[in-house]
């Protein structure tokens, strides 16, 4: 789905982590319910938390117990570092790359180079690139606890990009969430979105570049954009 053209003159890549490259949904479910259960407080079901993911474990225990109507006597810093401990054993068990992942990468870093822009904590994206030994693919990584600031303020993005030794204009963002979509607004730079990803329902009345099924749709519209 087009509805704009891209800059020919791309030269760096920004690629989200969860829900876009990764499919970590399962074991942030589980590592959800097990800190619910920790505070005796009632379990969500694991398939709405894909509609949570992309702000951070604070946001994601503060929309589960508003979806839920829980209430807590434990402060949610309590919980969000309980959340942390236990997702330390827990990223990489369920945790699945998406179709196409690493040759799409390896196809791309010959032409552009490639960022990672996230809001999961930099040791958790650090961790689980490495584990799928990817992490040398990219000129420069950053989360959610990198700078003072994160998706969807831009800044996030450009001092990430800074790195690179390129412009704004230089990059695009490959991204799945409505958060992705807000920054690269912010930024003033393109979005290609995936459908597969998290927290993107409302895609169809977004105004985003391009949308694909498949990460291995982003060589040929690369390719497409360069004539």
């Amino acid at each position: 789905m087009v509805k704009k053209k891209i800059n020919k003159n791309i030269k760096v890549i920004a690629f989200d982590l969860d829900g876009t490259l990764i499919d970590s949904a399962p074991d942030l479910a589980s590592t959800l319910n097990e800190v619910l259960t920790f505070y005796k407080i009632k379990t969500i079901n694991p398939n709405l938390v894909r509609n949570y993911v992309g702000r951070g474990a604070k946001n994601l225990i503060e929309l589960s117990l508003k979806k839920n109507n829980q209430k807590t006597k434990v402060s949610i810093e309590e919980m969000v570092n309980k959340f942390l401990l236990v997702y330390k054993k827990n990223c990489t068990k369920k945790t699945k790359l998406f179709p196409n992942v690493v040759s799409v990468l390896k196809e791309l870093k010959k032409n552009f180079q490639l960022i990672l822009v996230s809001n999961k904590p930099e040791y958790f994206v650090k961790k689980i690139l490495k584990y799928f030994n990817i992490f040398d693919l990219f000129n420069a990584v950053s989360g959610g606890d990198t700078f003072e600031f994160k998706k969807p303020d831009p800044k996030h993005l450009l001092l990430t990009l800074k790195t690179t030794g390129c412009n704004i204009a230089d990059c695009v963002l490959v991204g799945d969430s409505m958060t992705d979509v807000e920054c690269a607004k912010n930024a003033e730079i393109p979005i290609v979105l995936t459908s597969f990803g998290y927290n993107n329902e409302g895609y169809k009345n977004l105004s985003i570049d391009y949308l694909i099924d498949n990460l291995n749709e982003i060589p040929i519209i690369l390719k497409y954009l360069s004539k």
